[in-house]
């Protein structure tokens, strides 16, 4: 064997010496600093959580924690939530924690949602039951805010409504004096807003709606709102015995003029009696702030674009040009 060989041959055994040692070290405990909450965000990558790791100071380094990973084959099995994790811990333990030891996990709510479709939610990622949810929030549709929550694992169905409900209040904090100035109640805000969110997708639409919607009312007249009656429909024919149900139904000319409800917009003048789902925050400042214009009519085509009319001769128009009349 040759001098430069030997020498090649413990090069590359010391490189490995070291890089043993270097794994080694890394998966051992930081040992310094306190226990703490470390949140794992939904969508999140390992590189990044690694990252993040080592940057609070609980793993020593996030090579090692994502060669870690990678060796085990537990690259996709982290969870997203809140864990408690030690510095005192080793990587192993830390690995284990964040697997199968979260506080807490992810609630998102979509904007538009009635309370069913967030129980139907909830029913999925926490031992609750739909109905328990329902029973819980018995007159609080409109006001569970749509968003992401981190909610413990070991919950109740009125923790998980107050929590969403606090956020609502928070949120109307920042409306209430633009209410106000509208001479427009809570509650009225509330329901304006869930028909805007259902009826108006487009940002830009939604405080014309709301304007043409506030006049109509005003006014006296029937508001004409589909998504109210998809509302009546949908209660009436969805339940959680099927393992899924479309809560917002197409529906027909005949649906408009026969589903007796005081939710059914076209049979009723004024507001239906409460909010249809819940509304974001861009449907309520829609609604405080919106806008006066000469249109009385609206309907939504089937991309979702918005189409006004100043008169019932020119809606009619749309409405043959843009909607199926079946």
């Amino acid at each position: 064997m040759t001098v430069w060989l030997k020498r090649g041959l413990g090069l590359v055994v010391g490189l490995l010496l070291l890089v043993t040692i270097g794994g080694w070290w890394g998966l051992q405990p930081r040992g310094e600093g306190e226990e703490q909450v470390f949140v794992v965000n939904r969508g999140e990558s390992v590189r990044s959580i690694s990252q993040r790791l080592e940057q609070v100071g609980l793993i020593r380094n996030q090579w090692v924690f994502l060669a870690y990973l990678y060796f085990k084959n537990q690259l996709s099995q982290i969870q997203a939530g809140s864990f408690r994790l030690s510095p005192q811990n080793s990587v192993a333990e830390i690995v284990t924690q964040l697997r199968q030891g979260r506080l807490d996990q992810w609630l998102t709510v979509l904007e538009g949602w009635r309370r069913e479709e967030i129980a139907r939610e909830i029913s999925k990622n926490f031992s609750l039951e739909p109905q328990a949810f329902l029973r819980a929030s018995r007159g609080k549709e409109g006001y569970l805010f749509p968003d992401s929550y981190l909610i413990p694992i070991e919950t109740s169905a009125e923790k998980i409504v107050k929590i969403m409900t606090d956020n609502f209040d928070k949120k109307w904090r920042s409306l209430a004096g633009q209410a106000r100035q509208r001479n427009l109640t809570q509650h009225q805000v509330v329901v304006l807003a869930s028909l805007v969110e259902r009826e108006a997708k487009l940002e830009e639409d939604r405080a014309l709606v709301a304007g043409i919607l506030i006049k109509r009312w005003r006014a006296g007249w029937p508001l004409q709102v589909d998504a109210t009656v998809q509302f009546v429909k949908a209660g009436r024919r969805c339940n959680f015995s099927e393992k899924s149900c479309n809560w917002w139904p197409r529906v027909t000319k005949a649906d408009l003029k026969t589903l007796d409800s005081p939710y059914n917009t076209y049979l009723n003048p004024g507001l239906p009696p409460g909010p249809i789902c819940n509304p974001s925050l861009s449907a309520l400042k829609a609604v405080v702030n919106y806008q006066d214009s000469d249109y009385w009519f609206y309907l939504s085509d089937a991309q979702g674009k918005i189409h006004f009319a100043r008169t019932l001769e020119e809606h009619q128009r749309n409405i043959e040009k843009y909607i199926d009349q079946t």
